[in-house]
């Protein structure tokens, strides 16, 4: 995908309500970041937070 944006998110963990869990995010085939926590929403927010692409930056 030539001038595409890609985007890979792996959720591990989060069985349950308030379990421990970890997401692994991808951006371009380069760059892996891992964030951990206990509440996969506010985890998956994170990510977007950290993340400049999903900004529109």
């Amino acid at each position: 995908m030539k001038d595409k944006q890609v985007y890979r998110f792996k959720i591990v963990g989060f069985d349950e309500k308030n379990a421990y869990g970890e997401v692994y995010f991808t951006e371009n085939d380069r760059t892996t970041s891992i964030f951990r926590g206990s509440d996969v929403k506010e985890v998956i927010r994170m990510v977007k937070k950290e993340s400049s692409g999903l900004r529109g930056e």
